[in-house]
């Protein structure tokens, strides 16, 4: 499988990092093939260890073309096997939650229309070492968490903090759209952003990163951009039509 990213990434790769908070906006993207996914998300990272929320279009793995909610984990143990969802024992989901991974996600976002979206928040627990997820209004509704036991590298901190879209695909086929399918110049009502993004030190506080700390980076420009960090409100935007071989 071939990955293309439009995505913002903390410069120190031996950083320290125990949380990351963003808003998302959330579109429909019918177009994704059955072999290919689309994705918007935050993923912390500790050498081969992963864990990622946040929302894709992925029709083989729900068998549609609709917008899911998504979490996901890959232990540097097996490195070749991403855990999606509650499809793997691993993530705890909390079940007082309304919000459910893998849950369709409605109403989406129009081109020069409504824009909607979601908030989510991973943050390190201080005395257990487990990571949790929030979701809702404000970031602060309780998913579930992923227990420190899964993890080797994470168990202590995540030295990566990416958030933003990225896609997968097979060689030799014409790569789907990210995002909105627009690129990050389309801006306001148009394009696919990120915004209000936070990260969390070893004390729990959040703060604001700078753009000493975070680089922007598209790895397929002719297909897919992304505009400055702070271009928008702590924040850029990002995407494109794909369609590259």
């Amino acid at each position: 499988m071939r990955r293309g990213w439009a995505i913002i990434t903390t410069r120190d790769e031996e950083g320290s990092y125990y949380g990351a908070k963003a808003t998302l906006n959330v579109w429909g993207l019918p177009s994704v093939s059955d072999r290919q996914e689309s994705f918007s998300q935050i993923t912390l990272r500790n050498d081969e260890d992963v864990i990622s929320a946040g929302w894709h279009v992925f029709p083989e793995f729900y068998g549609d073309h609709d917008t899911h909610f998504y979490t996901l984990w890959v232990s540097g143990a097996t490195p070749n096997k991403a855990c999606y969802n509650l499809e793997c024992e691993g993530f705890k989901r909390d079940n007082t939650s309304l919000y459910i991974p893998g849950h369709k996600i409605e109403p989406l976002s129009t081109y020069n229309g409504g824009q909607f979206e979601i908030i989510l928040k991973i943050k390190q627990n201080n005395d257990t070492g487990d990571w949790s997820l929030y979701y809702g209004p404000n970031g602060d509704k309780p998913v579930g968490s992923w227990p420190k036991s899964l993890f080797t590298k994470l168990a202590d901190k995540a030295t990566t903090v990416d958030v933003g879209g990225a896609v997968l695909f097979n060689t030799g086929e014409p790569s789907p759209p990210m995002g909105s399918g627009q690129f990050s110049s389309e801006k306001a009502k148009k394009a696919a952003y990120a915004k209000d993004i936070q990260f969390v030190d070893k004390s729990g506080r959040s703060y604001k990163p700078g753009d000493d700390v975070i680089g922007e980076y598209a790895d397929i420009s002719h297909c897919y951009s992304i505009s400055t960090f702070g271009n928008l409100a702590n924040g850029f935007y990002f995407g494109g039509p794909g369609g590259c071989i």
